[in-house]
């Protein structure tokens, strides 16, 4: 992770571009991208979604 001269963090692929960050789909807290947390795909109607979590906990809370 990296912050940028903007003081926005961001995560810094091999290639040197900068990504963002996931964020928890539930609670916002930003998710470790290099490591596995639980995802749902989501179809709202008109577009397609896949919504991050930072734990089961996250995710459950999300589903009710």
């Amino acid at each position: 992770m990296a912050m940028d001269g903007n003081g926005e963090v961001g995560y810094r692929s091999s290639g040197g571009t900068k990504t963002t960050p996931e964020a928890c789909s539930n609670c916002g807290k930003c998710i470790e991208i290099d490591e596995w947390h639980p995802v749902i795909a989501d179809d709202d109607g008109g577009a397609f979604h896949i919504r991050a979590f930072c734990g089961k906990t996250c995710r459950d809370a999300w589903e009710q």
